[in-house]
């Protein structure tokens, strides 16, 4: 192309040149268009545009317990950043509601969840996660990571899947936060925590994210060189653990 627009530039040129030059196109131009850096929600809604907001309503409302001052109810995605925030939180040791209770009340003094988010998490939900067979593997496990964020390089067709980007090497960063992953038996449990309502039944849920979780699996896979040998959504709307 450079030996094109010196001909054209010194005139010695035809029209079959003037037909190359304008008829020219970047030839990553599919690329081009993609951006350099993306986040896991853009992927998701890429790849599910017709999907319901993250962290829909989860649960009937339950009365604000007797410390809150305040009446307000959080729904939808701010419901579920109360429970995760609750969650990297916890040291999983509670025995009963109570605990629970007293917990939240310390998030709050602490600056970790403002009195509406509090009221949001309901107890009985927690519980019902410490008593589970997947926390008690956590509890067993001789490491156990929260809240880990990640950036994730990748090509477009690791990506997107579409064979448009087959050839293509230009690389996105994917930024994300990882809920938990816990080492067992030398390899790695993925653990991610969701109150998404049910209506569409757990199967949905588990088509909606598992996208989500696969290259949650590839960044813990590629910075620690162990294998993710399992990819579990808790469903705290069902208190119960989902593998994908």
């Amino acid at each position: 192309m450079a030996a094109l627009f010196d001909k054209l530039n010194s005139g010695k040129n035809d029209c079959g040149d003037m037909e190359k030059l304008l008829g020219w196109q970047y030839p990553h131009e599919r690329t081009a268009a993609l951006p350099s850096k993306t986040s896991i929600s853009e992927i998701k809604r890429r790849w599910q545009e017709d999907e319901h907001a993250e962290e829909p309503d989860i649960l009937p409302e339950l009365k604000p317990p007797v410390f809150a001052e305040s009446g307000a109810v959080l729904t939808g995605a701010a419901r579920g950043t109360a429970y995760h925030s609750f969650m990297e939180h916890t040291d999983f040791s509670y025995k009963n509601t109570d605990d629970v209770e007293n917990a939240k009340k310390r998030m709050v003094t602490d600056g970790i969840l403002t009195e509406e988010e509090a009221n949001a998490v309901r107890p009985e939900k927690i519980l019902a996660f410490l008593q589970s067979d997947l926390c008690a593997r956590i509890k067993r496990s001789p490491d156990v990571r929260r809240e880990t964020a990640f950036t994730l390089g990748l090509t477009p067709y690791e990506l997107y899947r579409d064979e448009i980007y087959k050839d293509d090497r230009e690389i996105i960063n994917v930024d994300g936060i990882i809920d938990l992953f816990f080492e067992e038996d030398g390899d790695i449990v993925l653990v991610d925590y969701k109150t998404d309502r049910l209506d569409g039944g757990i199967a949905a849920v588990v088509s909606r994210y598992s996208i989500q979780l696969e290259l949650y699996a590839m960044a813990i896979e590629r910075a620690l060189g162990k294998k993710v040998k399992q990819k579990l959504l808790y469903l705290f709307a069902a208190d119960t653990a989902v593998e994908l």
